[in-house]
């Protein structure tokens, strides 16, 4: 089910994350879309917010992972500069992403950026979320599998 959004605000957005983290469930996976600029951290620093995280959420670009604890574990991946699947072998990407069946982390919310730039090791029922830029503040957010 694809469902879209018109955000005016930062504010606006802030809304739009908490509407969204009602409904998301733990093991779950986000892709996140959008040119540079458009928003993908500041909505995902305003997702994990209302999912209980209370720590500063920052972009994992040079990290490629950052973790954080919230209702639930969260696991935010930057894959902008990922250079090989070998970098991502070595991080257990794979674990994560299949938290719920893996023995080595703790199942969790997988939250990534840039996913365009792995497509081919992503899960098939994952939740995308596409940004649009159409102004200084306004964004379309395109959301698809979350119901």
């Amino acid at each position: 089910m694809q469902t879209e959004y018109v955000v005016s605000s930062l504010l606006e957005t802030d809304e739009l994350a908490k509407n969204l983290a009602g409904k998301i469930k733990n093991g779950m996976v986000i892709l996140l879309y959008g040119d540079i600029g458009a928003g993908k951290t500041t909505f995902t620093k305003f997702l994990l917010d209302h999912l209980g995280v209370k720590s500063i959420v920052s972009s994992p670009t040079f990290t490629l992972m950052n973790e954080y604890d919230g209702v639930f574990p969260i696991y935010h991946f930057d894959m902008y500069r990922i250079q090989s699947k070998d970098e991502l072998y070595e991080l257990g990407f794979e674990d994560y992403i299949n938290s719920k069946n893996s023995p080595y982390v703790k199942t969790g919310l997988s939250v990534i950026e840039w996913p365009e730039n792995i497509k081919d090791m992503l899960p098939k029922d994952a939740v995308t979320i596409s940004i649009l830029k159409l102004g200084e503040n306004k964004r379309k957010f395109i959301v698809n599998n979350l119901e």
